[in-house]
């Protein structure tokens, strides 16, 4: 009786916090492709890794919904940034669009901490250790889906795939992991990959904003999009070969030596970097840019005010004579 007591209260924590959001935001906060792509993917490799290995499903979700959601967004948003741009719209729709875009994307980044979250509040400190290898079909099932998945996210909104092949990313993103594969041989090579993996993230953003603050014109408004579609990229990249280092991991029983909650936390912290800068208001260059036309803009109204007047005088003197 104990048992099922206790699965219930868990199920109804789980469900508290979505609850509570769906009764604040109503409908504002659900999406239906976001929800796909990230809540199909975590419940099929939870199943899977069960079925196949052992491992309890809170451990799962724990690992997998941060970088689900990362995924999501960034696939998203080189999608607004790289093709968005290019459409044939006034600026003003491009903005609102825009606006738009972004909220569903970053809704999905909300579902990806929902899930971790559960998964860290019900994840049993005494679970068994995976089993070791097993047949792939556990191991390789659920990475598949999710990719498949959110290649249908990105067509269901007229996207473009070739957008995510860029070969200066690419190479930036292997050199990357190359170098910090050839460090720290003691560790396993697992967890080496995944934290290369965050690494090369990390290059990639480093390198994008450092372009995207080189060749952007402040004076007339002109961002080089390329430079934000490079981190983005980079990212992305980044959490697809962690999701996929993580379920190969299971291949040789090293899921253990990968520290997830860091993992997470850290793919977080570069990611939010990212779009804060991609979705920022204003910047301080900018800032300062429309100050000082303001300013000029009043002296010119001051000036033109004067100008009035005067001509009005002169023309109450000329009535005059």
């Amino acid at each position: 009786m104990k048992r099922y007591v206790s699965i219930a209260v868990k199920i109804l924590a789980g469900i508290a916090i979505p609850a509570s959001l769906a009764i604040t935001y109503g409908d504002q906060l659900f999406n239906v492709p976001s929800a796909i792509v990230v809540f199909v993917p975590a419940i099929v490799a939870a199943v899977c890794l069960r079925l196949g290995t052992g491992q309890h499903w809170a451990r799962t979700f724990l690992v997998l919904g941060v970088p689900l959601g990362l995924l999501s967004t960034s696939t998203s948003m080189v999608q607004i940034v790289a093709v968005g741009m290019l459409n044939d719209i006034p600026a003003i729709d491009k903005i609102t669009l825009t606006g738009l875009s972004m909220a569903v994307a970053l809704t999905a980044l909300l579902y990806g901490g929902l899930v971790s979250a559960i998964g860290f509040a019900a994840v049993d400190k005494q679970e068994v250790a995976p089993r070791r290898g097993g047949s792939a079909l556990w191991w390789l099932t659920p990475p598949v889906i999710a990719f498949l998945l959110m290649a249908w996210e990105v067509t269901s909104y007229d996207g473009r795939l070739d957008v995510f092949l860029d070969v200066s990313v690419l190479l930036v993103t292997l050199a990357s992991i190359a170098t910090f594969m050839s460090f720290r041989r003691e560790t396993s090579p697992i967890k080496r990959w995944t934290e290369a993996a965050l690494f090369s993230s990390i290059i990639c953003v480093g390198i994008g904003v450092l372009q995207w603050f080189n060749t952007t014109n402040y004076q007339s408004g002109e961002i080089d999009t390329g430079a934000i579609t490079f981190g983005l990229l980079g990212v992305t990249y980044g959490c697809v070969l962690y999701i996929g280092g993580y379920f190969y991991s299971f291949r040789n029983g090293q899921s253990d030596s990968i520290d997830a909650p860091r993992m997470n936390w850290h793919f977080l912290e570069v990611n939010a970097f990212l779009y804060f800068l991609t979705v920022a208001p204003t910047s301080l260059p900018e800032s300062l840019s429309k100050i000082e036309t303001s300013k000029q803009v009043a002296t010119q109204q001051k000036e033109l005010s004067e100008r009035i007047t005067a001509l009005e005088a002169e023309i109450k003197r000329l009535s005059r004579e």
